[in-house]
């Protein structure tokens, strides 16, 4: 599970709460690249 921080923006679609704190599903928006995550 990925645990750090993106920087985008989108809707958030989906949000259910974890062992420890809440998982959320966001959706990108078009400006989203995905080679930006390391």
């Amino acid at each position: 599970m990925f645990t750090g921080i993106v920087e985008c923006t989108g809707a958030v679609v989906d949000a259910t709460d974890d062992e420890g704190g809440r998982r959320l599903r966001i959706a990108p928006d078009a400006t989203f690249e995905l080679s930006l995550i390391h």
